[in-house]
């Protein structure tokens, strides 16, 4: 009877050692997600703000020593333990809108801060063919982002070449209703691999990260990224992200800090 109480009492003791464990070894990061930054008052919103907001969000950072970092620096403190600064800070900007090249990109330089852009691929090839900006939602042409990607302070990653969109039965990348997993892992491939060498031939990089359009995934869309190559994918949560060293399925799905207009940063990270 004893040895079961023995067994029992030191299965709890590896249980909770393993669960302090994993606890200490979460890195919780802050995310924020942008859209559209436009000076159109009409247009600020939830998913879009003011210049002036993006500049007081980089003066804040500054003056209270955040490091904002690239994707891949998450991915190589992940994969190989790489430290992190102090209290690192991503900030990725959705869709590729013109206002990444006309507001975000020469204010990252000026302030020396790195960004995300995730650009969908059809859109770029649309806006290179017609080179407008007097439409309300402008896209980056794949000179913008060639331009941007070799300054060094812009990361360019994927939001898909056709997937954003509700429409047909489709919500983005998620896996649609009785398709099977080999349908939609052909779909996934036929969308998104063109678009990893259109990035890679503009920019010299080949997209590390997946940015799902609306948030929107099922169960096994995680582990078809992985199998197309990509190393970390992010979400819409408006919650912290959390990875772990040596845990590579962390870097999947992460969390969100979504920056709308009209709330300053330091209300969104919450004194983090």
């Amino acid at each position: 009877m004893w040895r079961k109480i023995l067994s029992l009492f030191l299965l709890c003791t590896f249980l909770l050692s393993a669960q302090t464990f994993a606890s200490a070894n979460t890195t919780q990061i802050p995310i924020i997600m942008y859209h559209k930054v436009t000076k159109d008052a009409g247009q600020w919103g939830k998913f879009a703000i003011a210049p002036w907001e993006l500049q007081k969000d980089f003066t804040f950072l500054k003056e209270n020593g955040y490091t904002p970092i690239f994707m891949q620096a998450l991915i190589y403190y992940v994969h190989f333990g790489i430290s992190l600064p102090e209290k690192p800070i991503v900030l990725t900007f959705d869709d590729g809108f013109f206002g990444d090249f006309h507001y975000v990109y020469p204010l990252a330089v000026t302030e020396e801060i790195p960004v995300v852009i995730s650009v969908i691929g059809g859109e770029c090839e649309r806006y290179s063919n017609e080179t407008r900006t007097d439409v309300i939602f402008p896209h980056l042409t794949w000179e913008q982002i060639a331009e941007m990607a070799g300054s060094g302070f812009v990361e360019v990653q994927s939001h898909s070449w056709d997937l954003h969109k509700t429409q047909h039965g489709a919500a983005g990348a998620r896996q649609r209703k009785g398709e099977s997993d080999s349908t939609y892992k052909s779909r996934l491939e036929s969308d998104l691999l063109p678009l990893q060498d259109a990035i890679s031939m503009h920019t010299g990089k080949t997209p590390s990260t997946f940015t799902y359009p609306f948030g929107a995934k099922s169960d096994v869309s995680d582990e078809m990224l992985k199998s197309l190559g990509f190393q970390a994918s992010l979400m819409t949560e408006n919650r912290f992200a959390e990875i772990s060293v040596g845990d590579t399925d962390s870097l999947f799905s992460l969390n969100r800090l979504i920056r709308p207009h009209g709330k300053s940063l330091a209300q969104i990270l919450g004194g983090l």
